[in-house]
């Protein structure tokens, strides 16, 4: 049997963390925090994360944004049975890749982590974790 790919969409499970309009998600939270100074968030809260985003606000995004960013509800978020399964799929060497959508980091969480299963884990739109 050889390996295979699997996107993490795949294996759905309850997100760790809110991360869509889901109240007290990221979006609703994003919505309200930073809609009135960044109206395009209103209807776009994704907008925030993205990459066009830091290139027009390279200073709110230093100094407020990615720092909040970065301790959002992450301390108590901790991987699922969907991110154990994957792991476990990789340490049963039938797992050549796993692409995820989440922004959660928790693929690669400590947990997790080893360097082998790390460098399989494409985080397509980052993480919230860097």
């Amino acid at each position: 049997g050889g390996s295979w790919s699997a996107p993490a969409r795949a294996y759905r499970s309850r997100p760790a963390f809110p991360t869509s309009d889901r109240k007290g998600g990221l979006f609703e939270t994003i919505r309200s925090r930073f809609g009135d100074r960044f109206p395009e968030v209103l209807s776009r809260p994704e907008t925030l994360l993205s990459r066009s985003f830091v290139t027009r606000h390279p200073d709110a995004w230093r100094d407020e944004i990615s720092p909040w960013l970065a301790t959002w509800k992450q301390s108590a978020a901790r991987p699922t049975s969907t991110h154990h399964f994957c792991r476990w799929l990789h340490d049963q060497g039938v797992l050549a890749r796993l692409y995820t959508q989440n922004v959660d980091g928790l693929h690669t969480h400590e947990d997790l982590f080893t360097a082998t299963w790390a460098e399989k884990v494409v985080e397509c739109h980052g993480s919230i974790r860097d």
